[in-house]
């Protein structure tokens, strides 16, 4: 199915998960250093005409035009969810994981204006990250 001549449009909101303990228990250069390791890992997934940018913290927002479909928007979400998963090494004592949440929607189904596309977009990584809190809470009896 296509929208049109210029089929899906996708924007992807990937929120880094816990990034605050990085930057505390080593230091705040090494965070900015595995952030940088982070965008060129998510820059390679995506394609060329595509846009990323680091909207704050550890957030980036990406923005995809002309997906031929759906099905393949959702490979390109699978894909950076798997680049932003590394292991990183600090002083080789304090080993750190990185993992993240990811918002996607879809242009025109979640939204037909960028305000409305990046307000769901966030409305979805949010209802990840409580939910991951609330499993996280029972798994430690809370």
């Amino acid at each position: 199915e296509n929208t049109g001549r210029n089929g899906y449009h996708l924007m992807i909101l990937v929120d880094g998960d816990d990034f605050r303990k990085i930057n505390q228990s080593t230091s705040y250069k090494f965070g900015n250093e595995v952030l940088a390791v982070l965008a060129s890992e998510l820059k390679k997934q995506i394609p060329e005409n595509a846009l990323i940018a680091r909207v704050e913290d550890d957030n980036f927002l990406i923005f995809i035009k002309d997906c031929p479909d759906r099905e393949d928007c959702l490979l390109v979400v699978e894909d950076l969810f798997r680049a932003y998963r590394h292991e990183f090494k600090y002083n080789d004592k304090v080993t750190v994981n990185t993992t993240s949440s990811v918002g996607a929607v879809i242009y025109p189904y979640d939204g037909n204006n960028f305000d409305t596309l990046f307000e769901n977009a966030s409305k979805t990584v949010e209802k990840i990250c409580i939910c991951s809190i609330i499993r996280l809470c029972k798994m430690n009896g809370k």
